[in-house]
């Protein structure tokens, strides 16, 4: 199987206001320059940082370049099943830590999972930062990969295919049109996979 290991070749940090005013908005056409610093750390993640200090306000972006095209036929659905696990804890942070920590801050959390990449994003006062950061290196390097977790969220990745895609004719229609569109590309199938693939995903 594609081992949850195979996460991020690269990554973000950005810095940037919560809501821009609509006052400020560029004429139609117009280029906007944004000063971006960047930086490749050494374990090779690199960081990008756009500035601005009119909101005291963090949103941050950790991208995985790991999505369900990383997958193969037989074996979908793991980027996604992965992503949702990401949310399970580490060594230092426990289960459910990560949400109720940044909501406690007043802040968001979120992520998603496509064909190309999977993105964790996350909106809070910048006093967090250090906070954030702390919480986000845990899952990368420390992530609870447990038993318990992977049939945890694989009921709810299952529950969620039903929803959107079994349920949904709007669900059903693109998943057959990108079925018969894409017959030897790994973007053929959703990124929440197939049910009988989830069935069979291991940790091993």
């Amino acid at each position: 199987m594609l081992r949850p290991s195979v996460v991020f070749l690269f990554a973000v940090l950005a810095i940037v206001p919560c809501a821009a005013r609509a006052g400020d908005a560029p004429a139609y056409g117009a280029s906007i320059d944004l000063a971006v610093a960047d930086r490749t750390l050494k374990n090779g993640l690199l960081v990008l940082v756009q500035e601005d200090h009119s909101a005291p306000v963090v949103s941050s972006y950790v991208f995985y370049h790991c999505g369900s095209r990383n997958e193969r036929q037989g074996r979908t659905g793991i980027a996604h099943l992965f992503e949702h696990m990401m949310f399970n804890g580490g060594k230092k942070f426990g289960p459910g830590v990560f949400d109720d920590l940044i909501e406690g801050n007043g802040g968001s959390t979120n992520g998603y999972t496509s064909r190309d990449l999977t993105a964790y994003l996350n909106n809070f006062p910048r006093e967090a930062l250090p906070l954030v950061l702390d919480l986000e290196s845990d899952r990368m390097a420390h992530l609870a990969i447990t038993p318990q977790n992977l049939e945890q969220e694989r009921g709810v990745v299952k529950e969620e295919r039903r929803l959107r895609i079994d349920n949904e004719v709007s669900g059903v229609m693109d998943e057959a049109l990108y079925l018969q569109a894409f017959v030897e590309s790994p973007r053929r199938w959703n990124t929440i996979g197939f049910m009988s693939d989830l069935d069979r995903i291991t940790l091993d």
